[in-house]
């Protein structure tokens, strides 16, 4: 059982909206961790089909505390680790490894907290996701939904 902090509108142990799993370090020089929103493409409104994968992609580039739009990923490569995420059917998953410092792994979950918590959706980087949509970019991934 991987370990998990839950959170919702009512308290740590409402786990309607968001889980962030400690799968560990297991070989005590990566750390990995799973940050699960509990909302993905069929929660999307009926005229907005795309907006959860959508904000999944335009998210990463910056918050209120890391404003710089490579921050994330560069303070993860610098850590010789890496990053992706996923929206699915009802949740969208954001997961990462770096060095198994608490130091380290500590940061990289407050970056990613507050790219949750405070996303800046700056304009060019809406702009670029839009036109990635309309050169048909993500066409194949919408599809398999």
């Amino acid at each position: 059982m991987v370990p998990a902090l839950c959170c919702g509108p009512h308290g740590p142990q409402d786990d309607r909206h968001c889980c962030i799993g400690l799968p560990g370090c297991p070989q005590k020089t990566k750390c990995t961790a799973s940050i699960m929103l509990r909302t993905g493409a069929h929660q999307d409104p009926p005229d907005y089909q795309g907006l959860a994968q959508f904000c999944e992609h335009v998210v990463h580039h910056g918050s209120e505390l890391y404003p710089g739009e490579d921050e994330l990923r560069k303070f993860i490569q610098e850590h010789e680790g890496y990053s992706n995420a996923y929206t699915d059917k009802n949740v969208t998953n954001y997961h990462f490894q770096v060095d198994s410092s608490e130091e380290v792994l500590g940061k990289a979950l407050k970056m990613y907290g507050d790219l949750l918590r405070a996303p800046l959706f700056p304009q060019d980087a809406i702009t670029r996701e839009v036109e990635s949509i309309d050169n048909g970019k993500l066409i194949p991934y919408i599809v398999m939904l």
